[in-house]
């Protein structure tokens, strides 16, 4: 249940907004529809939803796993990556010195997830990896 007004609405699933206690409520809304107004307090009640708007990356990165190779693409310079596996620790890595497109092979690696950190000169990301 959400609520917007004087008065916080109670926490109980299908609970009723009231007016008897320490304040008044002007607007409540159950499942983004109204469901009670004081017109008494405000001329309108719209509902407000907050939320963060999505954003685009600045960076965009495509890692392509095959069975036999990760390719990894990028529109800016990629300095190094780390290939991590589920414990932490690194199962290979390369400097591969402000390349946009860069492959590793995999047929030495176990079938499983993995994590690649991969490092560019204005980003780092860490981005999951399944090897089949």
């Amino acid at each position: 249940m959400e609520g917007v007004g004087s008065l916080s609405l109670p926490n109980a699933p299908g609970g009723d907004p009231s007016t008897t206690s320490a304040g008044r409520v002007s607007c409540a809304f159950r499942n983004g529809a109204i469901f009670y107004t004081d017109f008494e307090l405000v001329e309108d009640c719209a509902p407000t939803v907050l939320a963060i708007a999505d954003q685009k990356s600045e960076h965009e990165l495509i890692i392509i796993t095959t069975q036999e190779t990760i390719t990894i693409k990028s529109h800016q310079a990629i300095l190094n990556y780390k290939l991590f596996d589920t414990s932490g620790k690194v199962v290979a890595s390369n400097n591969v010195n402000r390349v946009y497109e860069t492959s590793m092979e995999t047929a030495s690696l176990r079938k499983g997830i993995y994590f690649m950190k991969i490092k560019g000169d204005t980003f780092i990301k860490m981005e999951k990896v399944i090897i089949r």
